[in-house]
């Protein structure tokens, strides 16, 4: 519902605030992946389950046969793909 003020909270969803996918990858422990400028943070997700939050773009892992992805979360609190 989009009120008289001129405020639309869809904005924050258009392709300018969008983050892509995350391309991964691991060599031994270290995970790493590109980073996003609009990025404030990135959730780490260990086998589909959270792992951890963090702002950079590497991360030593415990288990390096385990299955990692990550996503990008721009300032609105949007997840990138």
């Amino acid at each position: 519902m989009k009120g008289s003020d001129g405020w639309d909270p869809k904005s924050f969803y258009d392709e300018n605030n969008r983050l892509g996918a995350v391309q991964v990858s691991l060599e031994g422990n270290t995970l790493s992946w590109n980073g996003y400028n609009k990025a404030i943070c990135y959730l780490v997700f260990c086998n589909g389950t959270f792992y951890k939050e963090t702002t950079e773009t590497t991360l030593t892992v415990e288990d390096a046969n385990a299955e990692y992805t990550v996503k990008a979360v721009n300032k609105y609190g949007v997840l990138g793909e």
